[in-house]
């Protein structure tokens, strides 16, 4: 019984709340509502020029709006397009000279690798041979064959083969970057020039394009100005009417 009552109590206070809230946003609403007319009879009319006689606008300056809004809107994806492109060109660009720096640089490390392993097999049979003459030379000259006689190796590099290996070790990677930087120089002057022929010629299609635009919009012109005719009957009374009929509906306004 007490946890009923208690339950009851919970509903009738949240039923409270939730009406107070209620009331308050009714009361929000209307003087929301309030200050909004109010705004809007505060509001200043329109300068009574600006305001057609019969409500409605001419359609040629309709079709002359509707066409600027077409031609913005043409011109905008023209600059989309165009921008897509010249990124799309960039991008291939960029690969390409990555791809070819890359392959400079494997070249190059299998040219090293190929040279020395050039020399070291060069190395290898002139030591061969040196070593077969030496026995041979001994064996005639009737030398003991059981001690060692490679004296030789002690002496220095004839051919060269220990101090390139050495020097390629060392300057391998100071090479690699002169030649990486001057092909980088290379390939961003031939970017550069390319980039600014790409900008030329697309300078020049839009030239064209709008010159051959400008030429059309002159000939239509051309063409639908002779058209238009004034009636003898009816254009010379219209200055009269429209001028009457202005004030007339000045005077209403006014009145009102």
């Amino acid at each position: 019984m007490i946890d009923e009552f208690c339950e009851f109590g919970r509903k009738t206070k949240k039923n409270t709340e939730e009406a107070e809230r209620n009331k308050a946003l009714r009361e929000h609403i209307d003087r929301v509502n309030a200050e909004m007319i109010e705004l809007k009879k505060r509001r200043p009319k329109s300068p009574i020029e600006e305001n057609y006689i019969f409500r409605h606008e001419s359609p040629r300056i309709r079709e002359a709006e509707q066409r600027t809004r077409k031609d913005a809107y043409r011109a905008e994806l023209d600059r989309q397009v165009e921008e897509k492109r010249l990124r799309r060109i960039a991008e291939f660009e960029k690969n390409e000279a990555i791809d070819a720096t890359s392959n400079a640089r494997a070249a190059l490390e299998f040219a090293n690798a190929r040279e020395a392993e050039r020399k070291s097999n060069e190395h290898a049979k002139e030591m061969a041979r040196k070593q077969l003459e030496f026995q041979m030379e001994m064996s005639r000259v009737g030398a003991p064959s059981d001690r060692n006689w490679l004296w030789w190796a002690e002496r220095p590099d004839e051919h060269g083969w220990r101090d390139a290996r050495l020097k390629g070790l060392k300057h391998t990677n100071q090479v690699e970057r002169n030649q990486t930087i001057t092909q980088s120089i290379g390939m961003l002057e031939e970017f550069k020039a390319r980039q600014a022929h790409d900008d030329m010629v697309m300078r020049d299609n839009r030239r064209a394009k709008y010159n051959k635009l400008r030429d059309q919009l002159h000939e239509n012109s051309k063409m639908l100005y002779p058209l238009t005719k004034s009636c003898c009957t009816v254009h010379p009374p219209w200055p009269y009417s429209s001028s009457t009929n202005f004030s007339r509906f000045i005077t209403l306004r006014r009145s009102n």
